[in-house]
């Protein structure tokens, strides 16, 4: 006798054109709203350190989701577990405020963003509870040419199967804010780091994605310098609640700010004391604009001068064995390309620098053939880096020489691979392509600093290397912590030591 499947009394049905497709209705059920107690029943947080469960937000976390505010300007310290819980306010909306809508999340990068919501849907998928409420199969759709997106999630609505919530995932970019009609709240994070020289028409594409559904938004970044859109706003909303009581006729004077500094991560355990001590050996003056929520104006001398002549040192018995590194700036027509080369001398301990020089006006094969004599006479070499950012011609064609993959698309998906999951790719190429951006900019800018200023004396140049040591003495940074190009002389050559310093990694204690 043929057993008769049970229809689901939250199953309903739905024509896609010709084909009959079942639809599951999540059951109504209480979802908390405030902060404390939706933790609770969604599940906690697990310590990235300790592996443990996280009992319960921090007091700044609590404050500012349990805050009625519309508009939220969070200024924030790196590393203080804002983002992540901002993402989880966000999939809260979804299901209660904003239910059948779009939620933006914007990133300073389509990559970040992305991130982002690899992050979110991962956290999801772990709720005991929340799980079922993430579309993941195309046939749970209205329509069968919808398809599941890595820009995109959706989630079901329990008022209404046939309108899901959808948070959207994108850059820093006006022409893809100004694409959607029906948002209900947008979240940026860490919008600050953006790379558009006006990021104005960037937040009045946001604005304007509010004033039909009355929507809200949230901001959290770190600070950058005094300038930028996230400055303004910051002076406006700062100064209307300190002139009047009255509520500001603009947006921009609307935003509740909050601060959340290191230090407020430090007292509820989220980081350490003895990392604060590191990370302020580190950045020197940009510590307050990384880690006290302040912003600053900190251009200067990227390196000291008195530890500049502390690391001039003849170079002498060169040993064929010692791992070596390279780098390479490509040259454009105003510019010059630059090759820096140098080795790890275990006996000393030391980054010595074997080579420095600019050619200019060059032809690419000939640069070639240099690099592959260099790394024929020289011998050892480990890595060579080579500036990718708009022409990655070069670095494939010498990867081909080298005998190694040369198809662009998979060494870039390999390079994505890698950072995200933080995996150091020069373990897994020796021709490392470089693809520069704000982030990676400030972290060679930290990084190359934190060798040259060491204390104990990690890198030593031949004074015959006169290029790199004017580089080095002439060397400004901006606000951000970047090389400025247009102050600092001899910037390839520079940019070039750079890249090659950020194959060698130390820690504080001995190597």
């Amino acid at each position: 006798m043929s057993q008769q499947k049970t229809k689901s009394p939250f199953e309903i049905k739905l024509f896609d054109y010709d084909e009959e497709v079942v639809v599951e209705q999540v059951p109504k059920e209480k979802i908390p709203t405030t902060a404390v107690e939706f933790y609770n029943d969604f599940g906690p947080f697990i310590h990235s350190k300790t592996g443990l469960a996280v009992p319960r937000p921090t007091a700044y976390q609590i404050q500012e989701w349990d805050d009625p505010s519309k508009y939220k300007l969070i200024i924030k310290s790196q590393k203080v577990g804002l983002s992540s819980w901002e993402l989880r306010h966000d999939f809260n909306l979804a299901l209660t405020k904003c239910k059948g809508k779009d939620i933006l999340i914007i990133a300073q990068t389509q990559y970040h963003a992305n991130e982002h919501l690899l992050t979110l849907k991962t956290d999801i998928i772990n709720s005991a509870k929340y799980a079922k409420y993430l579309i993941r199969d195309p046939s749970e759709f209205l329509f069968r040419e919808q398809k599941t997106k890595v820009r995109e999630i959706q989630i079901k609505n329990p008022d209404n199967p046939l309108r899901p919530s959808r948070i959207i995932a994108l850059g820093a970019s006006e022409g893809s804010v100004w694409s959607w009609k029906n948002v209900s709240h947008i979240h940026m994070s860490d919008i600050a780091a953006n790379d558009l020289k006006d990021d104005a028409p960037l937040f009045a594409a946001a604005f304007s994605r509010l004033a039909n559904t009355g929507g809200s938004m949230l901001i959290e970044t770190p600070p950058r310098g005094p300038r930028g859109r996230i400055f303004e706003i910051y002076q406006q909303a700062i100064n209307s609640s300190s002139t009047s009581q009255q509520q500001s006729t603009t947006i921009e004077g609307q935003f509740k700010v909050f601060h959340v500094t290191a230090q407020d991560a430090v007292n509820e355990g989220l980081i350490t004391k003895e990392f604060l001590q590191e990370e302020r050996y580190r950045l020197g003056a940009l510590y307050a604009q990384y880690y006290e929520s302040q912003f600053i104006s900190v251009s200067g001398n990227l390196f000291s001068q008195a530890l500049i002549d502390k690391i001039i040192q003849p170079l002498t018995n060169v040993r064929p064995n010692t791992e070596k590194y390279c780098a390479v700036d490509l040259g454009y027509s105003s510019s010059r390309f630059a090759i820096v080369l140098g080795e790890w001398e275990p006996k000393l301990k030391k980054i010595r620098i074997l080579l420095a020089e600019e050619i200019q006006s060059p032809q690419y094969e000939q640069m070639i053939e240099r690099i592959l004599r260099y790394r024929k006479e020289y011998g050892n070499v480990q890595n060579i880096a080579v500036d990718s950012t708009s022409r990655m011609e070069f670095a494939m064609s010498l990867k081909t020489r080298l005998g190694e993959d040369n198809d662009w698309p998979r060494v870039h998906k390999q390079i994505l691979d890698y950072k995200s999951k933080s995996w150091d790719i020069a373990k897994a190429m020796q021709v490392v392509p470089i693809l520069f951006s704000t982030e990676s900019k400030s972290y060679m800018s930290s990084h190359t600093r934190r060798i040259v200023e060491d204390p104990r004396g990690l890198i030593a140049i031949d004074p015959k290397f006169t290029d790199l040591i004017v580089s080095l003495r002439s060397a400004v940074f901006d606000d951000s912590g970047r090389l400025d190009k247009e102050m600092s002389a001899h910037d390839d050559i520079l940019e070039a030591f750079m890249m090659m310093c950020t194959f060698f990694k130390f820690e504080r204690r001995e190597r």
